[in-house]
């Protein structure tokens, strides 16, 4: 049998070798950020330079794969929309609706911030319940 020189596996072929050489090369060249597989090198440097991946772009927590926003995000984790299939049942055993956060297998989501409180809902204070009542056209006082 013929031995890859990094690989401790045989193969019964130049063939079968050649062809797992190519596969870890075309490995090489994928985007950290979405995913999408290049040729070459030169390609993922154009892809990346045109895509302009952002560290704030949102992310899926259940894969990783960064989107360009939160509507992409939610389409990717919509068992109605164009859902995948890894992820949307991680979203609905353990996800946030508001922020579509991902927690860990057996947690819930932000169960590690303080007040297990979602970044996107606003706490409710006195002052807040005053502002909600008046914006919605209700009377903070009795009715006379």
């Amino acid at each position: 049998g013929v031995q890859a020189p990094s690989s401790p596996s045989f193969y019964s072929s130049i063939q079968q070798l050649e062809k797992e050489q190519r596969l870890q090369q075309a490995r090489q060249h994928n985007c950290p950020h979405c995913f999408k597989r290049t040729r070459t090198a030169q390609e993922l440097a154009h892809h990346l330079a045109a895509a302009r991946h952002s560290a704030h772009d949102p992310r899926c927590g259940a894969c990783g794969k960064h989107f360009h926003s939160l509507d992409t995000l939610r389409q990717h984790l919509d068992s109605r929309g164009l859902p995948s299939p890894k992820c949307v049942p991680r979203f609905a055993a353990s996800g946030c609706t508001r922020c579509l956060a991902i927690a860990p297998e057996g947690c819930q989501p932000h169960s590690d911030t303080p007040g297990g409180m979602c970044p996107f809902e606003i706490p409710l204070t006195p002052q807040t319940a005053a502002a909600a009542a008046a914006a919605s056209g209700e009377s903070g006082g009795a009715a006379a």
